[in-house]
């Protein structure tokens, strides 16, 4: 069965004009430049401040597995969902802060992996071309397996490594690695953040105990903007933390 994709919401958290009707080819391009424009404005220029400039960028499309039998409409839309995903995984390591140690030397690079099968490696390469995270050379890295994955920075999860994913927390705990997936058990698993789509917006949630184990330093302004999650087994007093 032919999956909907969910519709796209402009800044505003409205959907475009023509409310849930068909758009035409032009129209869904234009929404897609205009939320890649939005992200744009952060993925350029000088590494960022402490805190996050104003406005954020604005929602991004569903994150959804690809399925047999879409159309070319929605092969298309899915395969902006990655481009604003790789927009989203390189401003969270933009505003992100990593231990003392974790690069071997000076001119280590700043490696963002993928876990799986998913066309994200590809959006990943064409969007981090010649661009530097934390005055890093950027690489792009297929991990075939949970251990490899441990020398990411930052690491998605793609939807075929559901069953692999409390070997994956095994193997990243304690390692600096910022891991972003949309399945549904990834912050309960031990990953540090997870997309997730509510009322039509997508959001995204972070463990704020992963990333504590971690080390990393997730901008404040981030956090705000965060569902915070704790891990399964933690005491529910301190869930309430909001700023770090």
């Amino acid at each position: 069965m032919t999956r909907r994709a969910p519709r796209m919401l402009l800044a505003s958290g409205r959907p475009p004009p023509g409310g849930r009707g068909p758009r035409r080819p032009g129209a869904r391009r234009a929404v897609a430049a205009l939320a890649l424009a939005a992200l744009a404005v952060l993925a350029a220029g000088p590494p960022p401040p402490a805190k996050l400039p104003a406005p954020l960028p604005a929602p991004f499309p569903a994150l959804a597995g690809a399925v047999p039998g879409v159309t070319a409409a929605a092969i298309d839309e899915l395969a902006l969902e990655h481009q604003v995903k790789a927009a989203f995984l390189f401003n969270f390591a933009r505003y992100t802060r990593w231990p003392e140690g974790t690069f071997a030397d000076e001119r280590a690079p700043f490696v963002f992996g993928v876990l799986g099968d998913s066309p994200l490696s590809e959006a990943l390469q064409e969007l981090l071309a010649g661009k530097t995270v934390h005055e890093r050379r950027v690489e792009v890295r297929r991990c075939p397996s949970p251990d490899e994955a441990a020398g990411c920075q930052v690491l998605f999860v793609a939807r075929d490594q559901a069953a692999r994913l409390d070997a994956l927390g095994e193997a990243l705990r304690e390692h600096p690695v910022f891991s972003v997936s949309d399945l549904s058990r990834m912050t309960g698993a031990g990953g540090v953040a997870r997309f997730l789509i509510e009322d039509d917006k997508v959001k995204f949630e972070i463990n704020v105990d992963a990333a504590a184990r971690a080390r990393l330093e997730i901008s404040s302004q981030v956090l705000k903007l965060a569902r915070l999650v704790r891990d399964p087994d933690a005491a529910p007093a301190a869930a309430s933390e909001r700023e770090r």
